[in-house]
């Protein structure tokens, strides 16, 4: 398969076992995965580049991320990533849209 096939094919196999997943739950009244499930899609991080010096910050996720310099590349809650990138901390360009 080439590269552009695959990068069409695996997510339609991933969202095909995704649904899978939330059936069976459902279907055996599985709380707790749909739960999981949930939190994993309130929380998403980005790849995020600093212009300027920060101060460590609590996440929305209640981690701790820093100090950073500037320059410094890290992995940050997107809600967060949006407040910097609002007042100019971090490059907005740098926060990787969803696929």
């Amino acid at each position: 398969m080439a590269p552009e096939e695959r990068y069409i094919v695996e997510p339609l196999v991933q969202s095909r076992k995704r649904f899978d997943r939330i059936g069976q739950a459902i279907l055996n009244g599985q709380i707790a995965e749909l739960d999981r499930v949930s939190e994993i899609v309130k929380q998403k991080y980005v790849i995020v580049r600093f212009s300027q010096p920060y101060s460590a910050l609590s996440g929305t996720d209640l981690a701790t991320y820093g100090p950073f310099e500037s320059e410094d590349v890290a992995i940050l809650p997107l809600e967060n990533a949006k407040s910097l990138a609002k007042i100019g901390i971090i490059a907005k360009n740098w926060i990787e849209p969803e696929d």
